[in-house]
Formats: C-alpha cells, structure tokens, sequence
C-alpha cells in the first residue's frame, strides 16, 4: 500500500518558525546513517514542507556543505593552541564526506576556506595526518618544508619510517619527535631542536647537524656516518650514543675524549 503524501502545512514564504523547522529537519536528516532511511525522510520532509524533492535535497545539501565549512574552520582553528585535537577533528569531518585526499579537501570545503587560512601549515597539517604511521615519504617532505616555513610547532610529530632524504629542516623544533628507522640522508637538520627525539636505528648519513640540540635524543642503531658539524660535545648529551654509528674518525675521537682526565 503506497502512503498517502501528507498534507502540508507550509506555505511560502516560510516565516521564522518555518525556517527553523526547515533548518532543523536538515540537521536531524544528516543524522542517519542509513542511506535507504536518509532517502526516505528526504522524500518525507520535502513533502513536509510542500517543495520538490530536488529543491529540498539541493537546500540539504548547501546548509550542511556550510555546517562542515564552519565546523572546519574551528578544527582549523586550533592548529595552533593544539595540532592533535585539531586534526582529529579535522579529519573527524572529512570522514563524513568519505574523502580521502587533498584534492578532495580543497574542492568540497571550496577554495574560500583556504583563503581564509594560512594555506601551507593547514594543508601540511592534514596531509601529515592522512600518513600517520605510514612508511615512507607520501607527501611528508612538502608538507614539513612548508611547515617549517612557516614556523609551525612541530613537536611531538610522528615521523617513524618516514622517507626524507635532503629534506631542509633548518631550526625547526621537533623536540620529542619520533624519527625511528627514518631515512634523514643528508637532511639538513642544521640548529634544529632534537632534544628528546626518538632517532633509533634512523639513517642520518651526511646530515647536517651543525649546532643541533641532540640532548636526551635516542642515538640507538643510529646511523651519523659523515654527519656534518657533530662534535663529540653534542653527541655526549643524547642517550644510548654509544650504540650509534659512527665514522672510524670520529669514533676515534669520541674515543680519545673518553679517556680525557676529567
């Protein structure tokens, strides 16, 4: 038996109490999940409020693509005062689109919203994010030289496996960062902030670490042959820098200054 389409009590134009119920039907209908369910009480509120069914699904569409604009401008927002929640909420949002790239990103919230924001350090955010704990480079050498760039904070940042030959990491602060097992070949990581980075078993081959702060880093398996600017000082001040590797020349030196009287 096929429902009966219910009388509407809507006219246009809508008045306040109208428009709000309008508005609130799109932000219950966005609620479900079901797509079978979603389409029914689509059809069910465009004749609830007398519109074709292509009006009411087109001003369904634009109110919410204007919900999650605003509400990823908030995430965005935060980037500063706290990356991590920022970017969870982030990609919270981008989720509910099923987008899964930068392309995606820069096309459904529109060109506006980035506009609005520092272009680089918010895209180099998210794209940081969409490779959390993946091997490999994936994008993360672009967006860590723009993050850099613009000074972004980034502290903490998991960087295990990651592929970064050459990249230019030049005073940039990643105290507490995890480079383990990453490629940093020839890096320059000259007057970074390394204090407390996890560097174990990482390839820092011809890196340039002139005036690094290597205090408390994890020198584990760490490869620092032909390492650039390294004194034994720096080396001293990190942890396990007895398990790394070295050159025959500069373990000769670490060596000597071990026995040194002190």
């Amino acid at each position: 038996m096929i429902e009966q389409q219910p009388e509407s009590n809507y006219s246009y134009p809508l008045d306040q109490q109208g428009w709000q119920e309008l508005l609130t039907s799109f932000e219950e209908i966005e609620l479900i999940k079901d797509p079978i369910r979603k389409e029914y009480e689509l059809i069910h509120a465009a004749q609830k409020f007398n519109l074709p069914l292509d009006n009411y699904v087109s001003l369904f569409e634009k109110y919410n693509k204007e919900q999650l604009k605003s509400q990823g401008l908030k995430a965005f927002s935060l980037l500063k005062e706290s990356p991590t929640k920022a970017i969870k909420q982030g990609l919270d949002i981008l989720s509910r689109l099923s987008l899964v790239s930068m392309v995606g990103v820069v096309f459904y919230f529109g060109l506006e919203l980035f506009d609005a924001l520092r272009t680089e350090e918010y895209v180099g955010w998210i794209l940081l994010a969409l490779n959390q704990d993946k091997p490999g480079n994936n994008g993360r050498s672009f967006a860590l030289k723009n993050l850099n760039e613009v000074g972004a904070n980034l502290t903490g940042i998991n960087l295990e496996q990651a592929v970064l030959p050459q990249i230019d990491l030049q005073e940039a602060n990643l105290f507490f960062a995890n480079f383990k097992q990453a490629n940093l070949y020839q890096a320059n990581l000259e007057n970074a902030n390394l204090e407390n980075a996890d560097l174990s078993e990482a390839n820092l081959t011809g890196a340039n670490l002139t005036g690094t702060n290597l205090t408390g880093a994890n020198l584990s398996g760490t490869n620092l042959e032909k390492a650039i600017g390294l004194t034994a000082e720096q080396v001293k001040k990190a942890e396990n820098w007895q398990e790394a590797i070295f050159a025959p020349d500069f373990q000769q030196i670490l060596e000597d200054s071990e026995s040194k009287p002190q």
